[in-house]
C-alpha cells in the first residue's frame, strides 16, 4: 500500500510567503532610514572645522516680479536680467563659514506656520568622518507675493522645518562663493 501524499495546509504557507516578503522590505526600510539621517538637526550644530565637503545648488526664480518679491522694480527684473542657477558647486574650505552663515540665525517654526513655498535647492553636507546631512531650501513671502515684501528662505532639517533669512542675502552670499568653487 502506498502513503496517500500529504495536503499542504494553505495558512501555513500564506505565512511563510508573509514573512519571507516583509522581512526583507523592513530590512531594506531600516537601512535606508538609517543611511539617510541628517548629521544635524539645527544649522548651529554644524562645525566648519570638522567638514571634509559643502555642495550647494540653487535654482533660477521666475522672472515676474511677483513671482521674485526680492526685486521691487521691474526694471530689475526683466529676462536679461535674472539670477543665474547656482549648478552643483563644491564650495571652498575657506567659504564653509560664509555659506552657512545666513542660515544659522534660523528658528524653528511649527508645521502649520509653513507657508506655501517653491524649491529653491540645497545643500548637502559631509563630515570629515562620513556622516553628513542635507539642508532643504525653499523660498516664499509672508504676505504672499506682495512687490514690497521681500522673499525669505524656509528650510527642513530632516524633520525639522525653519525660517531662515532673505532669499537676497542667502543669493548674494552662495553667487559669490561659487565663483571659487568646483562646479559637480
Amino acid at each position: 500500500m502506498s502513503v496517500p501524499p500529504r495536503k499542504v495546509n494553505a495558512a501555513v504557507l500564506l505565512i511563510l510567503a508573509t514573512v519571507l516578503i516583509t522581512l526583507p522590505i523592513l530590512l531594506f526600510l531600516g537601512v535606508f532610514l538609517w543611511l539617510n539621517q541628517n548629521a544635524f538637526t539645527a544649522v548651529d550644530e554644524i562645525v566648519p572645522a570638522e567638514l571634509d565637503s559643502v555642495r550647494i545648488e540653487l535654482k533660477n526664480l521666475a522672472s515676474r516680479t511677483v513671482d521674485r518679491p526680492d526685486h521691487t522694480t521691474n526694471d530689475a527684473n526683466t529676462l536679461d536680467r535674472t539670477d543665474p542657477d547656482v549648478t552643483p558647486t563644491y564650495m571652498m574650505r575657506p567659504d564653509f563659514v560664509n555659506v552657512l552663515a545666513p542660515l544659522r540665525e534660523a528658528t524653528e517654526i511649527e508645521l502649520m506656520q509653513w507657508p506655501a513655498s517653491a524649491y529653491l535647492g540645497k545643500y548637502e553636507v559631509k563630515y570629515k568622518d562620513g556622516r553628513g546631512g542635507t539642508i532643504m531650501l525653499y523660498w516664499a513671502t509672508v504676505t504672499h507675493g506682495a512687490q514690497d515684501s521681500p522673499a525669505e528662505v524656509w528650510m527642513k532639517i530632516g524633520p525639522k522645518r525653519y525660517r531662515a533669512c532673505s532669499l537676497k542675502e542667502l543669493r548674494t552670499v552662495v553667487e559669490e562663493c561659487a565663483t571659487r568653487g568646483t562646479k559637480k
